[in-house]
């Protein structure tokens, strides 16, 4: 470039010449541009140098053009600012170009040299000054959100990241003919050895399911699954049909999931790209619940005590559980302590509930045995010196469960009174067999206030006059009473003797006179058991007046017995009996 001065001499005839000059500038090298600092180094300023100074510098803006992947959808250069560097002539300064769009992709910013023109000659430029670079911009939330929807996910923690993002696919798609919209995600146009990644973070524990298929070159491209950095599964190949995955995710707290397509380094096959759709992520929502005690019915049927208690519920969500269509069961009917017992058909309520699965608890109670009373009646009974006793058990089916009616029997061996000695006294089960309840369901008690009457023995007085052995002790009152009522004699140094107000001793033989003379006197004391033998004490050729007090005594062939009959005396011949409590008159000689 330069300007150059063309001077023309023009001389007559008379030799007389006039210069005259002309000035030429010549423009021999075009203007030229670069671009320096692209967004994708320095996305605060980039640097427009020009070869040569501008005559109108405000026309750099109109000559601008930005696409992304050949598109200038979603670029808009108003606001990019255009100024020049301090102390240059030629170099100029676009701040907010990385402003200018949120398109990720291939970038391809050009100038058209044509609208400028050069400073010293005033002429356009020509041809156009270029620069290129990808960019990935982060996902806006809106972005995500649509990544979001269209696996129909109800967690909306995606994000993509690598060398291009994953992209909503309206064409190829896991739904039902009948839902809408109809989408998947499809992986980002990547080259050889590029990588294109969906991410998903989610609260773990719960339990994931997803669809997916690839098309790309076996064995060199795959489309991998992971969880937190940990590939899980992996597909390569070109696939019509679409795989469902399901797995539980096990970690506690966020968890992050990852779908990358990996291009290899061979020829492309297929579509060179992985899809996902159908991403479907539960959380458990875990219940727990304090079982109730309960005493045994026959039935597995169990109950809680206090409220539900659910954990595992993200902040912002709306859910919760309720049981009222759900049943609490133990495994089996019997009694036992912490029994394991189980809720079924717990259902969760909330706006949310679809993002989470119910996971119930197991609680523990008890079934204790039921506690069964068996009635009884008990026999009185006369003074016999045991405290055996006779009872009759009562009728305790309808305490039993229906089912257990007619399975468990109760058997008694042994009753008892608290004492032996007259009088009404409680009567109590000492031993006793339990049948049909192996398992322990009955606390089977026997009722405790039973009571029967041990009666006095009773030694009767007949009317008149009466040849009597005491066969008692230990009189009662009333009937000592009686006794000293009455005309008493007993034979005693060789002579009958009247006794007053004397306590007869068991064994004693006496004449008694019972002055009524209608009814027997009826004395109430208490019988000796378990005595010897008895034999009267004889005086050979003297008369003895005794009898025995507990046992009948047979005659021997060497005594004369003479007993009283009510009227007279008769002889008891050798071999009868002289019934206990009978006094006669013996006589032994030698």
């Amino acid at each position: 470039d330069g300007a150059i001065t063309l001077t023309v001499r023009m001389t007559d005839a008379a030799g007389n010449s006039t210069d005259d000059s002309l000035n030429i500038f010549l423009d021999t090298i075009p203007l030229s541009a670069q671009f320096a600092d692209l967004p994708d180094v320095s996305p605060a300023v980039t640097r427009l140098l020009f070869s040569a100074p501008l005559l109108d510098a405000d026309q750099i803006r109109a000559g601008l053009t930005l696409t992304v992947n050949d598109s200038a959808a979603g670029v808009d250069l108003s606001g990019l600012n255009i100024t020049p560097v301090p102390d240059s002539d030629r170099e100029y300064r676009l701040e907010g170009l990385n402003d200018c769009t949120r398109v990720s992709g291939a970038h391809l910013l050009r100038l058209d040299l044509g609208v400028l023109k050069k400073e010293t000659s005033g002429l356009p430029g020509v041809g156009t000054c270029s620069a290129a670079w990808k960019m990935l911009y982060p996902l806006t939330p809106e972005e995500k959100l649509a990544l979001a929807q269209a696996v129909n996910s109800g967690w909306t923690d995606f994000d993509s990241a690598g060398d291009a993002y994953w992209v909503v696919d309206e064409h190829v798609y896991a739904d039902a003919p009948d839902a809408e919209p109809r989408q998947s995600v499809r992986s980002g146009a990547v080259g050889n050895g590029g990588a294109s990644v969906l991410s998903l973070v989610v609260p773990g524990p719960g339990v994931l399911s997803f669809s997916w298929k690839a098309s790309l070159a076996a064995d060199s491209d795959v489309l991998a699954f992971a969880i937190n950095g940990t590939v899980q599964q992996v597909i390569s190949g070109v696939s019509d049909d679409w795989e469902v995955v399901e797995m539980p995710i096990t970690g506690i707290g966020d968890q992050i999931l990852t779908w990358t397509y990996s291009r290899g380094h061979v020829a492309p096959a297929g579509q060179n790209c992985g899809w996902v759709d159908l991403v479907s992520y539960r959380k458990y929502y875990d219940v727990k619940f304090t079982a109730a005690n309960r005493v045994y019915d026959g039935t597995t049927v169990a109950g809680r005590t206090g409220e539900l208690v659910g954990q595992g519920q993200v902040a912002g969500h709306e859910v919760g559980v309720t049981d009222a269509n759900g049943a609490y069961a133990f495994a089996t009917p019997h009694q036992g302590q912490r029994k394991p017992v189980t809720l079924t058909g717990a259902e969760l309520t909330g706006a949310d509930a679809d993002l989470y699965l119910l996971r119930v608890a197991t609680g523990q109670a008890d079934i204790t045995p039921k506690a069964i009373t068996v009635g009884f009646t008990a026999e009185d009974k006369e003074y016999d010196g045991t405290t055996d006793a006779t009872v009759t058990l009562l009728d305790f089916t309808p305490q039993l469960v229906p089912t257990d009616q007619g399975t468990v029997a109760v058997t008694v061996q042994q009753a008892a009174f608290e004492a032996p000695d007259p009088g009404l006294r409680r009567v109590a089960i000492l031993d006793s067999t339990i049948t049909g309840n192996d398992d322990g369901n009955y606390e089977i008690n026997f009722a405790d206030d039973v009571k029967a009457e041990i009666r006095h023995n009773v030694q009767i007085i007949p009317v008149g006059w009466s040849m009597t052995v005491m066969s008692l002790d230990n009189l009662t009152d009333e009937s000592f009473a009686v006794w000293a009522g009455m005309s008493v004699m007993a034979f005693k140094d060789s002579t009958m003797q009247i006794q007053r107000g004397h306590q007869p001793d068991y064994g004693e033989s006496f004449w008694v006179f019972n002055h009524d003379t209608e009814e027997v006197v009826a004395l109430k004391g208490q019988k000796r058991f378990n005595q010897p033998d008895w034999a009267p004490s004889l005086i050979d050729n003297a008369w003895v007046m005794a009898g025995p007090a507990a046992e009948d005594y047979v005659v021997p062939e060497d005594v004369q017995v003479w007993a009283w009959n009510g009227r007279v005396f008769v002889l008891i011949q050798p071999g009868e009996k002289l019934s206990a409590g009978r006094a006669a008159w013996f006589w032994q000689q030698q």
